[in-house]
């Protein structure tokens, strides 16, 4: 069983390493074949748990409620999500000449699988299903002091990213899948 400070030490040495992306992935693909540590488990909790934040990485537990849509927002970092149960569906943007974000592509993880977002990703996130989501994040860098954007819904009014701000945008989309 993995602990979670040997989890964390593991993540930060892979992320010094020469190809931190792919020495990272390679962790995360590992969390997907062993049996499931006891910190990375579904039930009561936060939605998303903050397992650690650093200067170089920073990682959370993200247990996504069924039928809600988040915001476009972006990280400045790179990012690495280990689904471990369930489908996150994101929709990825660019900023058109206008200011406006345009939407680029559609892509649903479904664990287990690991999935990596280079430093310039402008996404959403959905949890289109009826089956919570478990995943691990981790982010090459300190995701909670860093300066990055959101945007409304509609892709407009971009603004910096406030958690407080991010979460009230959150939507039922139960009403859309029935």
């Amino acid at each position: 069983m993995v602990e979670l400070q040997d989890f964390i030490q593991r993540v930060r040495r892979a992320a010094s390493f020469p190809d931190p992306e792919q020495a990272v992935a390679r962790l995360l693909g590992e969390l997907l074949e062993m049996p499931r540590p006891e910190w990375a488990q579904q039930g009561e909790g936060p939605a998303e748990q903050l397992l650690h934040h650093a200067l170089d990485v920073t990682a959370y537990l993200i247990r996504g409620a069924p039928m809600r849509r988040f915001p476009p927002h972006e990280h400045g970092m790179s990012a690495a999500v280990a689904m471990l149960e369930g489908t996150e569906t994101h929709r990825f943007f660019a900023i058109d000449p206008g200011g406006q974000l345009r939407l680029t592509g559609i892509r649903d993880l479904t664990g287990p699988c690991v999935e990596w977002f280079d430093e310039r990703a402008i996404h959403s996130v959905e949890y289109r299903n009826d089956a919570p989501v478990l995943a691990v994040h981790v982010y090459l860098g300190d995701l909670v002091l860093a300066r990055r954007r959101m945007w409304d819904h509609d892709g407009k009014n971009p603004s910096r990213y406030d958690q407080a701000r991010y979460d009230s945008l959150a939507e039922d989309i139960s009403a859309e899948a029935g």
